[in-house]
């Protein structure tokens, strides 16, 4: 009686470990009978990566890098800055300042978008697609994450920024980025000739003002001085003076020291003069209006950066990734089909029934 439970109990844990056991040649000798089944699977991913490959939409990319602007690019607005600081005009920024607007600025989600809804890609696109007023957000948040601004070196050993634009359209990537590039540097251009404009008009009206407050105050001390003069020939002909006296010297009001000629002839000069002769400053004041008057920026250029690498075309695609994704299908493909062998046998091999309960003869056991 012992024996026999004894005999079960080892035929148990034989089957146990026969279970556990794993046999790397039956395994391989399963994948090999079934490997017609695991080269369709295969083949199947494989056509679905090369179809995905096929109609994914592309993505091309055109690059820049720029850097602070060489005294070469920026020597017109030099010059205009050391005109207006003699002129005592404010608002030329340093161009270093400049072109750390610029970055500033090609950053701005709100410049990128105001610049996408001018282009005609976004016209055509959204005509095309049909989409409403959230739909072109939508759109809009996603080509805006395609123009990218980056350092050349994240290690700071190169120098440069690099200026990125992202598209699926190859021939029109590049336009697209110079594009902005141009729209970017007419922002600021726009931005700073207005604060001179304004810097300049400014100026240009306390001139006038200042011009005015001297005009009237040269006016009303010429009428006074002439009156005065006219009351000491009066008293010199009543006197009978009219000759220079020597000597002679009161301190009062309306001298008559010079004489009646000499005071006519000084009567008649200061009718003759012009307010400007009379007070120089109002002359000086007006040459400092009309060098101002004459100062004109229409014509100049804005240059906040220099390029180390001017934008250039795309040379290869971005994405898809044809041969890697038809690769990794087939990859894929393979381990799906040898898995999905494997898991079919596992599950035959569960479905066996066990002979828990009878003499266990051993698969390999030789027949003595």
């Amino acid at each position: 009686m012992n024996d026999r439970i004894d005999n079960k109990l080892s035929a148990r844990h034989e089957i146990t470990y026969r279970e556990n056991e794993i046999d790397l040649y039956e395994l391989i000798s399963l994948v090999w009978k079934k490997k017609f089944r695991i080269l369709l699977v295969t083949c199947m991913c494989s056509c679905l990566g090369l179809f995905y490959a096929m109609t994914a939409s592309e993505q091309w990319t055109a690059n820049a890098t720029i850097y602070q602007p060489k005294p070469r690019d920026t020597l017109e607005l030099d010059r205009l800055r050391a005109i207006l600081n003699i002129q005592g005009l404010a608002g030329t920024k340093s161009n270093t300042a400049i072109y750390d607007d610029f970055l500033l600025e090609f950053k701005s989600y709100n410049n990128v978008s105001d610049y996408l809804q001018t282009t005609a890609q976004f016209e055509s696109y959204v005509k095309n697609n049909n989409l409403n007023d959230v739909e072109k957000q939508r759109l809009l948040r996603t080509w805006s994450d395609w123009m990218k601004i980056s350092p050349e070196d994240k290690k700071g050993e190169q120098p440069g920024i690099h200026l990125s634009f992202s598209f699926f359209d190859k021939s029109d990537t590049l336009p697209m980025l110079t594009g902005y590039i141009d729209y970017i540097v007419g922002l600021q251009s726009k931005e700073l000739f207005e604060i001179l404009e304004n810097n300049r008009n400014s100026q240009i009206e306390n001139l006038r003002l200042k011009i005015k407050l001297r005009t009237e105050d040269a006016k009303r001390n010429l009428a006074r001085e002439i009156e005065g003069i006219e009351y000491s020939m009066s008293i010199a002909n009543a006197a009978g003076v009219s000759k220079p006296l020597e000597n002679f010297n009161y301190g009062d009001r309306f001298p008559i020291t010079l004489g009646k000629n000499a005071l006519e002839r000084k009567l008649a000069i200061l009718k003759s003069l012009k307010i400007e002769d009379y007070m120089p400053e109002i002359m000086e004041l007006k040459v400092q209006l009309n060098r101002l008057e004459n100062i004109s920026f229409n014509n100049m250029k804005l240059v906040p950066f220099s390029y180390l690498d001017t934008p250039s075309s795309p040379l290869r695609r971005d994405k898809p990734k044809r041969p890697l994704i038809v690769i990794l299908a087939t990859m894929l493909g393979g381990m799906l089909g040898v898995g999905m062998v494997l898991v079919q046998h596992a599950f035959r091999q569960e479905k066996r029934p066990l002979a828990a309960g009878y003499d266990y003869q051993p698969k390999y056991a030789k027949a003595s």
